[in-house]
């Protein structure tokens, strides 16, 4: 639905300002002008709202919804921004919920999008998920609960009313259908590796380590590339290090990896430990094509 931006829509009188706009974006991103960014982003939110009241009133639900993927898109490029801007002042926990932020504005456009080779989509899919595999988070907290109502956000019926036409995870005149949850009653916490929502995340308490220390591999990143738009790859492998405390060790000592094992029975096989070894391989850049603007008529 993104390409109503390459259409021209005379009914519409702010859809060319709304294309001025997103070009503006695009320019001001690749120059790392983030506030500027986030400025056009929100006035673009702005013009896709009015866009859509105007849409539903000339009875046009095909462009209200349009203007659902357009508001969504320019919304994960305001999160990229703001995402960009925490990085650059070391606010590395904040970042990752800004992350996700983008993450799911993305997943809105990417759902609502057949050509995932426009606008960028297809290569900023690639590019945040690449963004999370910098960050030491492995295991997520997910919470296991009863639902004892569910409601349409559309209607406001029960999903489970025959009433109720509305599909959840669908569009109906510029607004996503959703499952509203109520008389929620929360039975436990399970730790898992692959949560629907991320921003849930766990830390050891009592870690005293500055943001640098636990972030390593991002402030590495970050020490290297100043690019938003520079595409990379992060691959993990294999690396085994050679521990200096197995040197005193003898071998009917308990095992320095407190694996209660003898030492020679243990670690004392090989003093090498095997731990996580990480390459960025940067690529080419993220190409933003401007959008077309019609020219005005001379008189």
């Amino acid at each position: 639905m993104l390409s109503v931006l390459k259409r021209e829509l005379n009914d519409y009188p702010e859809h060319t300002s709304l294309k001025r706009n997103i070009n503006k974006i695009y320019s001001e991103l690749s120059r790392r002008n983030y506030d500027n960014v986030i400025q056009m982003c929100d006035l673009s939110i702005e013009v896709c709202d009015r866009i859509k009241e105007q849409a539903i009133a000339l009875n046009n639900e095909e462009v209200a919804n349009s203007m659902f993927v357009v508001k969504a898109y320019c919304k994960m490029l305001k999160y990229y921004s703001m995402y960009w801007k925490t990085l650059l002042n070391g606010n590395y926990k904040d970042s990752w919920l800004i992350l996700q932020d983008a993450i799911d504005r993305l997943i809105d456009v990417t759902k609502f999008t057949n050509d995932h080779c426009e606008f960028g989509i297809d290569k900023f899919n690639e590019h945040l998920y690449e963004l999370e595999k910098l960050y030491p988070y492995k295991v997520f907290a997910s919470s296991e609960m009863v639902i004892k109502t569910k409601k349409c956000s559309i209607c406001g019926k029960s999903v489970l009313d025959l009433d109720c036409v509305h599909i959840p995870g669908n569009l109906y005149w510029g607004q996503k259908a959703v499952t509203i949850c109520e008389d929620i009653v929360f039975q436990a916490v399970a730790l898992v590796q692959h949560p629907m929502d991320k921003r849930c995340i766990i830390e050891l308490s009592g870690d005293n380590r500055t943001d640098k220390e636990k972030f390593q591999l991002l402030d590495f990143f970050v020490q290297n590339n100043k690019n938003p738009l520079r595409l990379f790859s992060v691959t993990e492998i294999d690396k085994y290090y050679y521990n200096e405390k197995y040197d005193k060790a003898k071998r009917n000592d308990p095992c320095p990896c407190n694996s209660g094992k003898k030492f020679k029975k243990c670690c004392g096989q090989n003093k090498y430990e095997k731990g996580s070894h990480f390459q960025i391989k940067f690529k080419n850049e993220i190409q933003l094509t401007p959008l077309l603007i019609p020219s005005s008529p001379t008189l």
